[in-house]
């Protein structure tokens, strides 16, 4: 069995600027995502409306990063009926790695 996996920018979501969410969910849905990155979430509460459009979705949210407009993070959704969370706590864990390795 294997496992689609996409990675989308939101640009500052959770900041001022406008997002489209059935626009987001549209994409991941049709795409048939079984887990999505989403890269610059300021706020963990800012997926709440994606996350309210795609049912049997769990999300884990990391603020890894300072940035030019501030704290900025990474959420993670991932869709329960394709995916199980399985870490030893029931949280799922998110690793930062940092060095020349991962420089963009």
């Amino acid at each position: 069995m294997g496992y689609t996996i996409g990675s989308l920018n939101c640009c500052r979501l959770g900041t001022a600027r406008r997002h489209d969410f059935d626009v987001l969910a549209d994409i991941i849905l049709s795409e048939k995502f079984d887990i999505i990155a989403l890269q610059e979430v300021f706020k963990p509460e800012a997926i709440e409306p994606l996350q309210r459009r795609l049912s049997n979705w769990e999300v884990c949210h990391e603020r890894p990063a300072q940035g030019r407009y501030g704290d900025y993070g990474f959420s993670f959704l991932w869709n329960t009926k394709r995916v199980n969370e399985c870490s030893r706590d029931g949280k799922p864990s998110i690793i930062t790695v940092r060095g020349p390795d991962m420089t963009r």
